[in-house]
């Protein structure tokens, strides 16, 4: 698993327009960077790097935890569509949302378009 710091990207909390009314405590929004520089891309696929999507599922349960506090424990991810690629450097937008029975619902985006969404099953969500 590669660390935040090593690569320089980090989970950066997204900043709503002002007009924009502020979001309910039970949902919760950030916006990521994978790094050109990030190993994973380059290896999946030489020439046409994307970002795998396993370091998109990491970077959703970096924003849970960023949201919830150090004290949240993934389970997994019992349900997940991916329907687009992502590409270094591109911005992702991350909205999580709680669901029932210890589960949080995500979506990924990138400039609206859907790239992937689940459910992410945790402890740790009381």
């Amino acid at each position: 698993c590669w660390g935040k710091e090593e690569f320089g990207h980090s989970v950066v909390p997204y900043r709503a327009p002002s007009k924009t009314p502020p979001l309910p405590m039970d949902e919760y929004r950030t916006e990521i960077r994978i790094p050109a520089s990030h190993p994973a891309p380059a290896g999946h696929f030489p020439g046409h790097p994307v970002v795998p999507g396993v370091v998109i599922l990491e970077q959703v349960a970096a924003a849970a935890r960023q949201w919830l506090g150090a004290r949240l424990t993934v389970r997994g991810f019992p349900g997940v569509k991916f329907t687009a690629p992502l590409l270094p450097e591109q911005a992702m937008q991350i909205a999580l949302q709680r669901g029932a029975d210890r589960q949080l619902r995500f979506r990924c985006t990138q400039a609206e378009r859907l790239l992937a969404q689940g459910t992410l099953q945790a402890e740790g969500l009381d």
